[in-house]
């Protein structure tokens, strides 16, 4: 019979709320830490890890995401892992030492770290201790080489003796080096386990006071820092699934260890988090720039009214203001406003008012043409009318001149127009704690000459905007008075944050260059995200004529002729932030993004995929607009798949639960079978519901006959106009007039659906009943992508015109409006791959045939003796992966490359699968290829484009794009396959006709421009490796600059 002990039960009470304690601990840790996203991605990092897995499991999204913006990462792995499954009778601990080699080089290239740049130190797992002293003598001349910005290494929580080990060696390294970088550790066996060292081994009353000071000692010591994994997790899932030695039951035996469950699901979340070292190291985030300027306790100094004229004597800065203002870099202000509202850019009147006047009325009498110009300090001193007022606001804190508004209306004439330029917004009220610190940071790596003060200091802290708000008063007192036609946003708080006091120390030097292009890449990131509103900006306002004619925020016209509104998306919104927005005329954009995938970056807008698509939850919308007649709604568009559709796969009761419960409240338990994909026209609501029909609307709809499908739908009439729609943009105008409503449309020349260049009357007409009192304009998304796959909507802009008897004009501009068809040359390079059969890269042929060179891969391609070269490979032996074969190109901007292809076989049914195309190589980290998929699967034929940058690709999510081409593709029938790429968007024909475009930054915002040195044939795997395909008649172009 066993005896009771109080500390036997009080060490089992601990035992049992220790899983309770350990989420608590996690949760504060998380709740109290600092967002560190934005500037991790920017600093060069050595990661020190333990063992291979180590450094996937605790900062793998961290790693991706600096090296998706280019950040140098080297990875360091002291331990081989060799014991990690030391009960396995199937692979030695020699075999298992040198898989784990294998996998963590993998795993880390799926982060985008070259192979060179990962360090194998190679000590025996479980005994890093024994050589401590020589792993810190190995790490302290890693470091010392690398000198990087930030040192990543395993927590000295964790339990493992390695972990602790390496911790310590690390730490020993630092402490010898000469200088300070950033130093964050990253928990892995302490994220599981939590905080509690040497748990085991203290006795009952001390262990369970341990549960509770533990955890309270790391969240004392110091404040954490978390990296978000937003874009960056799939690639994070694939590092770990290469180390399927350790994420998967790898020999099948019952006692492998697999990293599952409980022990996997913690490193797969939103963050990832990173701890302070303990002060006793004297490496943590306090021995940098940014902790030095919290411990002196000053506060950061207030923006001064001198850095504006400052900033704007800088050729960078302004360059990149004018940029902004007019789309030209070398277009200022004056130029534009007077171009774009006045139509006219001579014998003007201008007053130049408010502090700076002088300087700013120069920039108008040298880049406008002014009949007339006067400066002064007040309106109300000034005599007459003028077309122009500028108002100069050099600082947010400056009194708000409320005795102004009566004079500057009376300055201005019939047509006259009132510009505001300066410090008008970006006050306080969105500077924040992480926003100081990212200027502090931007500061401190700033060249000391930059740095330098007038009095010989050195700058330490950047300044603040003022805390005022006026601002919002100045905004308030503008809408009150004056009709704001347009807003320009400059950004500029960065800019001024930073370099207020010290902005003359900057020139066109390289040195201010590289600084100043820092600042806007940060400043574009920060805004970007939403973290950041715009501190300098230009307002273009006209003088309210009386109470009756101050038009709604749902109906304020728009410059030119009969344009209601005008949207082109030239200033970034974050995901999910867009609806609420405002478009570039000033109305508000309605809508509904109920899954938060809407946003606007690189100048068009973005409808993402929708985990649980249906009607009504991702929607763009515009209006209200009166039914005055004609009216006109235009917008050129690129559907991100014709053919997307919901999900065709039985669904699940916990798939169907998930999915029901995230679209309360109109949730249906039956899931919606979803055809229609995009709807572009006029509605009654800004949000139409299931079954809503349009006032008149396109619709592009998921084909019968694997193709996408054209259809005009008015009312209840729906007209089907061609079922052989590709994924190209258009330019739609649905126009409403005289009881009909008509579609007009245009593509690229040969597009199949749409109208050839002498067609002008529309594509449509059907009449159209009484119109409701009010109309919206509506882009209507209710499904997109299809299975797996996610292919993003783009849209370059949106106009709604009331254009009167100019309709035929209005719609005669947008047909003349052009698609990226680049033209080009004679041939530059040939091969009609002439000459017995023979290797393609072994020289031979026709003389003059290129040098071809296999960049990639393992397949075999050879020529056959008869005008062609064949895929080595058969159905039983199919070519292993992706190959690609390339010859040199001399033009890094592109090239248009055509090649006829024959698919394998002679019909479906023989059990054939064809994967081949065109390639563009820049290194084995960066190219795109466009191949066929054709073979006896249910899914049809389709054109696939990847695109592999810095390293990464998935075939899943954004880096595969495709288009279901029907019987355009057939097996054993030779087509004509042409790629136009110039490194930042490509267009593909078949046999002529455009079947696909995009951007690369469609797949990815932030996608780097392609530098093509070599272009050439691939093939690849998608579902399948090709079965020999053939190639006859290569040719490549340059592209008309």
């Amino acid at each position: 019979m066993s005896r009771w002990s109080p500390y036997g039960a009080l060490a089992g009470l601990a035992h049992r709320v220790q899983p309770f304690l350990l989420e608590a601990w996690r949760r504060a840790l998380l709740a109290s830490a600092r967002d560190d996203t934005l500037t991790s991605a920017r600093r060069s990092c050595v990661v020190v890890a333990p063992h291979p897995d180590d450094e996937t499991f605790g900062c793998g999204a961290t790693i991706a995401a600096k090296r998706a913006h280019g950040t140098p990462v080297k990875v360091v792995i002291v331990a081989d892992g060799r014991h990690a499954q030391s009960g396995s009778e199937l692979i030695s601990a020699e075999q298992l030492a040198g898989i784990r080699a294998k996998e963590v080089v993998e795993a880390c290239a799926a982060l985008g770290v070259d192979p060179e740049d990962v360090i194998q130190l190679g000590h025996e797992d479980t005994r890093v201790a024994e050589v401590e002293d020589e792993v810190s003598e190995e790490l302290f001349g890693i470091l010392d080489e690398t000198r990087p910005d930030e040192v990543l290494v395993v927590s000295g929580l964790d339990h493992h003796p390695d972990h602790r080990a390496v911790n310590r060696a690390t730490h020993d390294a630092l402490s010898r080096l000469g200088y300070r970088p950033r130093v964050a550790e990253f928990p892995v066996w302490s994220w599981i386990d939590g905080p509690w060292l040497d748990q085991r081994s203290r006795p009952p009353l001390s262990r369970a006071a341990n549960l509770l000071t533990a955890p309270a000692r790391t969240l004392l010591e110091g404040r954490a820092t978390t990296v978000s994994t937003a874009g960056y997790l799939d690639r994070k899932r694939a590092a770990l699934a290469a180390h399927a030695s350790q994420t998967t039951a790898y020999t099948d035996e019952p006692g492998w260890a697999v990293m599952e469950g409980e022990m996997f699901d913690p490193f797969v979340t939103e963050r990832e988090v990173f701890l302070d070292p303990p002060a006793s190291t004297g490496h943590g985030h306090e021995a940098g720039v940014l902790s030095l300027a919290r411990r002196s306790g000053a506060s950061p100094a207030e923006i001064t009214p001198d850095v504006l004229p400052q900033l704007e004597e800088l050729p960078e800065v302004s360059r990149r203001w004018n940029q902004r203002i007019s789309g030209d870099p070398a277009s200022g202000l004056a130029a534009w406003a007077t171009r774009r509202w006045l139509g006219t850019q001579g014998a003007l009147r201008v007053l130049v008012v408010g502090p700076g006047a002088d300087r700013e009325a120069t920039r108008w009498a040298t880049t406008a043409e002014v009949a007339e110009l006067e400066v002064g300090d007040d309106p109300a001193r000034s005599d007459g009318c003028f077309d122009i007022v500028v108002w100069r606001v050099p600082e947010p804190c400056a009194p708000v001149p409320v005795q102004w508004m009566p004079a500057l209306r009376e300055r201005l004439g019939s047509r006259g127009l009132l510009i505001v330029s300066g410090r008008t917004g970006s006050g306080r009220h969105d500077w924040n704690e992480p926003t100081q610190a990212m200027a502090d940071e931007l500061l401190a790596g700033l060249p000391v000459a930059i740095r330098r003060l007038g009095s010989g200091a050195l700058k330490e802290r950047a300044s603040a905007p003022a805390g005022c708000g006026a601002d919002a008063s100045l905004m308030s007192l503008l809408h009150e008075n004056f009709e704001v036609l347009e807003e320009r946003q400059l950004g500029g708080a960065l800019l001024c944050s930073v370099l207020d006091g010290i902005a003359t120390n900057l020139g066109e030097d390289t040195e201010s260059v590289a600084a100043l292009g820092h600042i806007f890449e940060m400043e574009d990131e920060l805004a970007a995200q939403g973290h950041l509103a715009s501190h300098v900006n230009v307002l273009v306002c006209r003088a309210h004529t009386g109470d009756g004619d101050r038009a709604s925020d749902a109906t304020r016209s728009a410059p030119g002729a009969g344009v209601l509104l005008e949207d082109r998306f030239e200033d970034p919104v974050r995901t999910g932030s867009v609806v609420g927005s405002r478009a570039t005329s000033g109305q508000e954009r309605l809508g509904a993004d109920r899954e938060g995938t809407i946003a606007v970056d690189n100048g068009q807008l973005r409808i993402g995929w929708m985990r649980h698509p249906d009607h009504g939850r991702s929607v763009v919308a515009y209006g209200p607009f009166a039914p005055d007649e004609p009216l006109v709604f235009a917008t050129r568009i690129l559907n991100g798949l014709t053919t997307s559709q919901s999900d065709w796969r039985p669904e699940g009761r916990r798939a169907m639960a998930r999915r029901w419960a995230a679209t309360l409240p109109g949730g249906s338990l039956r899931r919606p079978v979803l055809r229609e994909n995009l709807l572009v026209g006029w509605y009654r609501e800004p949000v139409p519901a299931r079954g809503a029909a349009p006032v008149a609307a396109v619709v592009h709809r998921a084909g019968d006959h694997q193709a996408g499908e054209l259809w005009f739908e008015v009312g209840a009439n729906r007209v089907k106009l061609c079922d052989r729609l590709q994924n190209i943009p258009a330019t739609y105008a649905v126009v409403l007039r005289e009881g009909r409503a008509e579609l007009h449309a245009w593509s690229l020349q040969g597009a199949a659906c749409f109208p050839g260049p002498d067609d002008e009357g529309p594509l449509a007409s059907v009449s159209v009943g009484p119109l409701p009192e009010k109309l919206y304009a509506v882009l209507h998304q209710p499904v997109l992508g299809e299975v797996f796959y996610r292919v993003d909507t783009r849209v370059d802009w949106v106009r709604v015109l009331a254009p009167g008897p100019r309709l035929a004009d209005a719609l005669a501009e947008f047909a003349a409006e052009p698609f990226w068809d680049p033209a080009t040359g004679e041939p530059e390079v040939t091969d009609s791959f002439a000459g017995g059969n023979s290797p393609l890269e072994v020289p031979g042929g026709h003389p003059g045939a290129p040098q071809w060179e296999r960049v990639l891969g393992d397949g075999e391609f050879e020529r056959t003796g008869s005008g062609s070269v064949g895929v080595v490979a058969t159905r039983e032996d199919p070519t292993p992966g992706r190959s690609i074969y390339a010859v040199p190109w001399h033009d890094p901007g592109g090239a248009m490359v055509s090649v006829r292809v024959a698919p394998p076989g002679s019909r479906r049914g023989e059990a054939h699968r064809g994967r081949a195309g065109i390639a563009f190589w820049q290194d084995p980290g960066n190219h795109f290829i466009v191949n066929t998929y054709i073979d006896d699967a249910m899914v049809g034929v389709s054109l696939s484009a990847f695109l592999r940058t810095r390293g990464y690709e998935t075939l899943f999510e954004w880096d595969a794009v495709w288009t279901n081409v029907a019987e355009r593709i057939s097996h054993g029938r030779p087509f004509e396959l042409t790629v136009s790429c110039d490194g930042t968007q490509f267009l593909c024909r078949l046999d002529g006709e455009p079947v696909m475009y995009r951007a690369f930054t469609d797949y990815h915002a932030e996608s780097p421009a392609l530098r093509v040195e070599g272009v050439g044939l691939a093939v690849n795997r998608e579902w399948g490796d090709d079965t020999g395909s053939r190639f006859e008649d290569f040719r490549v172009r340059g592209l008309a600059r």
